[in-house]
């Protein structure tokens, strides 16, 4: 969530910070300059909110194979490799096709989603350790790590008062700040499971059976998990504007 974080955080806080120093500053200061200046930079808060909006729909309208590609290329090649050559050619491979993807990505969209950059941070340096070290625990430690990250870091939001889920989804979708709240939470409380299937995974099958389980377990139950969230998402939509 770093790009949205970097972008939505600054931009949304400059206007209330600047005004409240030109007013301890300066109490003469006429009523009419500071709202002047609060109006301008407001209105750079809404361009900036414009443009990460326009990146993102941009990403979306992607050709859909190129994106499948983009987004399950990777995956697939360690699958494929994985089951011909072992667990650390497969992830060699896998982190040439991850930075690869996210070039790819950029190229094709001019933006690259902040999800994917997080997890390919963590494929290059735990990928790396296990090249290094040999010990092929690493990897298996990647989902763990990622959905902790993700995890403690929508907790760690809430906890305060910023809602990461709403700055990374508010550009496609408008709720009430209460449903905001819910879906951090259900989002938050997943990616804690998440982390716990990967540890009783790995820990107790076959690396063959862990990767398999990688490619063909996590994407299905994200996506049953996204989609009964539907419900929530139809009861908390703002109407007319208000969230």
């Amino acid at each position: 969530m770093i790009e949205y974080l970097s972008m939505g955080t600054i931009w949304r806080w400059i206007p209330n910070l600047e005004i409240l120093i030109l007013a301890k500053l300066d109490h003469s200061r006429p009523h009419r300059q500071v709202m002047f200046r609060s109006r301008i930079l407001l209105g750079r808060a809404n361009q900036a909110k414009e443009y990460m909006k326009e990146k993102v729909n941009q990403y979306q309208s992607m050709n859909p194979l190129l994106r499948l590609g983009i987004e399950m290329g990777p995956l697939g090649i360690f699958f494929v490799v994985n089951a011909s050559h072992g667990i650390f050619a497969a992830t060699g491979v896998f982190m040439v096709a991850i930075v690869l993807s996210l070039v790819i990505a950029y190229v094709a969209a001019r933006h690259i989603p902040t999800l994917p950059v997080v997890s390919g941070v963590i494929v290059i340096i735990f990928g790396g350790l296990t090249l290094y070290l040999q010990d092929e625990i690493f990897i298996k430690l990647k989902p763990t790590i990622v959905n902790i990250l993700f995890a403690g870091a929508i907790f760690g939001g809430l906890l305060f008062g910023k809602n990461y889920v709403k700055s990374l989804l508010g550009t496609m979708v408008e709720l009430k700040d209460e449903g905001w709240r819910h879906l951090a939470v259900r989002w938050g409380l997943f990616f804690l499971a998440m982390a716990i299937v990967n540890e009783v995974v790995w820990r107790n099958l076959t690396t063959d059976a862990w990767v398999a389980f990688k490619v063909f377990g996590f994407l299905p139950l994200t996506v049953v998990f996204a989609l009964a969230q539907t419900p929530l998402m139809n009861r908390y939509a703002a109407q007319g504007g208000s969230k």
